[in-house]
């Protein structure tokens, strides 16, 4: 079943909390949105049309992120960063929808559907989301949610929505924030799948936060210059979550995949958006941090 449209909750206590769906930054940057959202190709490649026909069912397990049974590195190092995607100009760029069309991993039996570059198969997208309601309140309530392949009514497995936890990688307690739902998605989505096992070199994280996507190609080369500090003094918010997901743009890169960030307009993350409120609106709390694990998807 489809998440509804929500925009407020009302909490057990009968304090009603709102989604004010805005990005706010954490630095005293420009924006430049417009020149984010372009075109991007690589070469010509036939593809698979895509079939609604899918497995029903998906299963994800909750892992903490002390277990690392592959061996992976467990600190950032601070000497890779992701790139932004899209900066080609182009008269009329594509959509996302129209850029990255569903498409058959064929390295998967059986062959599962993915958001597939129609120019370069071995780049997919992941939509990429976070919601909170009562931003910036001690009682806010956030959620995170990414899509990785279509959602369709006999197979909703390509929509992971999950309640933002308390606590962080760090295992410290933070306040719900919707650029920490925005951030938390990111990580979810990088962790979800051995996205190299699928054959893929590249993954391209699409979201309509712009703090997301400055953060993370531009903003933290300053930051960890400064120690992780702003140009004010102040310290950096959201570092456990910065560090998260940089430290697995750098896994994936041991595995030879690059991580790239789009900005895309947000009538174009509707689908995210909406499972991202859903999440949010659970009244039970999350607590513990740990990577959702995506099996049989």
């Amino acid at each position: 079943m489809a998440w509804p449209e929500i925009d407020r909750v009302i909490m057990p206590n009968g304090l009603e909390l709102e989604d004010d769906d805005e990005d706010y930054l954490d630095e005293d940057e420009e924006d430049d949105d417009d020149e984010l959202f372009g075109f991007d190709s690589n070469s010509h490649v036939p593809r698979d049309s895509a079939d609604p026909e899918a497995p029903k069912q998906s299963a994800h397990v909750f892992q903490r992120t002390a277990s690392n049974p592959l061996g992976e590195r467990m600190q950032f190092s601070g000497t890779l960063f992701p790139t932004k995607f899209g900066q080609r100009k182009k008269k009329t760029p594509l959509s996302p929808e129209e850029l990255f069309p569903p498409g058959r991993c064929m390295k998967l039996a059986p062959p599962a559907l993915r958001f597939i570059n129609r120019y370069d198969t071995s780049e997919a997208l992941i939509y990429t989301d976070g919601a909170c309601f009562g931003n910036g309140n001690a009682a806010a309530r956030g959620g995170s949610a990414f899509i990785f392949k279509p959602v369709y009514a006999n197979d909703q497995s390509g929509r992971v929505a999950f309640k933002l936890e308390d606590q962080g990688p760090d295992g410290k307690t933070y306040r719900h924030t919707s650029n920490r739902a925005e951030l938390r998605a990111a990580v979810a989505a990088l962790r979800y799948r051995a996205w190299s096992g699928e054959g893929f070199r590249s993954i391209v994280i699409a979201t309509d936060s712009t703090y997301v996507v400055n953060g993370a190609t531009d903003w933290a080369r300053a930051w960890v210059k400064k120690g992780w500090r702003l140009s004010t003094g102040e310290n950096v918010k959201n570092r456990d979550l910065w560090e998260a997901l940089l430290l697995n743009v750098e896994r994936l890169h041991d595995q030879s995949v690059s991580v790239r960030f789009w900005w895309i307009p947000r009538k174009f993350n509707h689908e995210a958006d909406r499972a991202a409120k859903g999440a949010a609106s659970i009244p039970a709390p999350r607590i513990e941090f740990g990577d959702l694990i995506g099996v049989r998807v």
